[in-house]
């Protein structure tokens, strides 16, 4: 009987072979390089240059070269410390170093002609803040005026924020910045720029003796340490880039996981003048700063970057007709491509159709996961929106969520003829808690009136803390007398708190002004509330005033 197997046997045999021979062609042809084990790979000497002195601030760089991540990826590389006056910018333009570390004011550099391209965010926040001694008198930064202020021109997220809190510069004392705390523990200044995750070591006993100014509590919000590189570097060999980004990134993956490790190896090796407890804490600092449990290391948004630099034009330090391509500014490396999933699915075509159904479950699962991380990531763009517009103490809007929103609901009332009522809410004898029971009473005070504030608004309110201890709350479709009444119910609600066993008597004052009976702008409300406040502080404070109408004429014309 004929075998009319045989045919199909040596068929399916011939076509396994077929299928044999066209996946060998497929891997030499498609299948990304191998490494060998011994082969030797082209070092490469590099310069990395940072932006101050030897510290935990540039752990992750340390690890990398010390775990052999930056040979691993083909380089040998000189980590090299800065001091005051050395640029990292100009040592990157320049070619006397291949790698940088810099402050947001890369950004700047950039827009003024500078070739530099940003490789990746290490610090999402910045630790930049400006301390206060509390003896020259000072409890907000209204203070400041008039002291002696130790400030470079370089630290220009503490200019925005002292223009936002509308203190012009000639109203300081600028005295020159040693970059060093003793000049505020000994009182030769009365303010110091400095980071909080450094100076704040020097001054941590006696914290009670000194406030911290922070940018972020007025909306200004700057990437701190960022590495970054030369156009030229980025343009010739995009690959290397890459490389040396991924090393430095690993090390700082492994830095922040393995802190008592890497402080011992920084004293060691690095910083022997820095005791092992400073360079500590200054990692326990700068963990809200980086952020490695919501961002991506490295992690940095265009759409910042420009915000950033929409700050510099605001301080006059880049002209406002200027345009500047970020999209040059920020490193894009081009993504390898790997064949290798599609020799699975003509497997699979070629095997069976079976296979089918695995491929389909295959590709459910990856939308799944696809659609699970998009998730994340609108959650996080979320996060990340709300720490941008509101207070770190209170949870309250900040004052720069007000200015935006203010006046885009007073031209909105004006369309539809809505009235809409303004409160500005000042803390009674508050410099008192601060001076007599220390910062953290206030706080603790500042938060209890937030709470009651927070709770009893509508959703359509809007409650900001403004600055200092002045929260200002906006109610929409409101009548001044409606918002005086609810204050009234506030104010009512205040009770004795306790501060370590000790009783507080809390109130507030407060100053009530509408739209459009007050003025039609933002402004207008702001200084007749004021006035209001100013009123019942005159008439003994613990009470709301509400601003008379003004007349027909002046309405329009504020």
């Amino acid at each position: 009987m004929p075998d009319f197997h045989a045919g199909r046997k040596a068929g399916g045999r011939g076509f396994g072979a077929g299928v044999l021979l066209f996946l060998l062609l497929w891997l030499q042809v498609f299948a990304p390089p191998v490494c060998v084990a011994g082969e030797t790979v082209e070092i490469e000497p590099v310069r990395l240059q940072l932006k101050w002195r030897h510290q935990f601030q540039f752990a992750g760089y340390y690890a990398a070269l010390e775990k052999g991540y930056y040979r691993e990826a083909g380089f040998d590389v000189a980590i090299l410390p800065a001091h005051p006056g050395l640029d990292p910018v100009r040592q990157v333009a320049t070619g006397q170093a291949d790698f940088g570390v810099a402050s947001s004011e890369l950004v700047l550099d950039y827009a003024n002609g500078e070739p530099v391209v940003v490789l990746g965010v290490i610090f999402q926040h910045s630790p930049l803040v400006l301390f206060a001694r509390r003896a020259a008198g000072i409890a907000t930064a209204q203070d400041l005026v008039g002291k002696r202020v130790a400030l470079a021109d370089s630290e220009s997220e503490l200019l925005a924020y002292l223009q936002n809190e509308h203190i012009p510069l000639n109203r300081l004392q600028r005295v020159r910045h040693d970059f060093s705390p003793v000049s505020l523990l000994e009182g030769k200044v009365d303010a110091l720029a400095g980071y909080d995750t450094d100076e704040t070591w020097f001054l941590r006993d006696h914290l009670d003796n000194f406030i911290r100014f922070t940018p972020r509590a007025s909306g200004v919000d700057f990437y701190g340490d960022t590495l970054f590189t030369s156009a030229t570097r980025v343009a010739t060999d995009p690959e290397r880039t890459r490389a040396f980004l991924a090393a430095s990134l690993r090390g700082w993956d492994y830095a922040l996981s393995h802190q008592a490790e890497m402080a011992a190896l920084i004293h060691e090796r690095y910083a022997p003048d820095l005791p092992v407890e400073k360079l500590l804490f200054e990692a326990d600092q700068m963990a809200p700063l980086i952020r490695s449990d919501m961002v991506e290391l490295g992690y940095s948004h265009e759409g910042r970057w420009r915000h950033i630099l929409d700050t510099y034009r605001a301080l006059g330090m880049l002209p406002a007709d200027r345009s500047v391509n970020l999209r040059a500014f920020l490193f894009q490396p081009a993504r390898q491509l790997d064949y290798r999933w599609l020799m699975w699915v003509v497997l699979a075509s070629l095997a069976a159709l079976s296979l089918m159904s695995w491929v389909a479950s295959r590709f459910y699962r990856l939308n799944q996961q696809l659609a699970l991380q998009l998730a994340e990531n609108r959650e996080l763009q979320e996060r990340l929106r709300q720490e941008a517009i509101r207070d770190p103490l209170t949870g309250l809007h900040n004052r720069r969520y007000l200015s935006e929103t203010l006046q885009r609901e007073l031209s909105r009332a004006l369309r539809e003829a809505s009235p809409v009522s303004l409160v500005i809410i000042d803390i009674d004898h508050f410099k008192e808690i601060n001076d007599s029971l220390g910062h953290s009473a206030g706080d603790e005070v500042l938060t209890a009136v937030a709470a009651i504030l927070r709770d009893g608004c509508r959703d359509s309110d809007i409650a900001c803390r403004y600055g200092g201890d002045e929260l200002v709350v906006v109610m929409l479709n409101a009548t001044p007398q409606a918002l005086a009444a609810r204050v009234e119910r506030w104010r009512a609600s205040l009770s004795v708190m306790e501060f370590h066993g000790q009783a507080l008597r809390v109130s507030f004052s407060a100053g009530v002004a509408g739209f459009p009976r007050n003025g039609l702008s933002e402004d207008a409300l702001l200084v007749a509330a004021d006035k209001a406040l100013y009123l019942a502080k005159q008439q003994g404070r613990n009470r709301t005033v509400t601003a008379p109408v003004m007349p027909e004429a002046a309405v329009f014309s504020g």
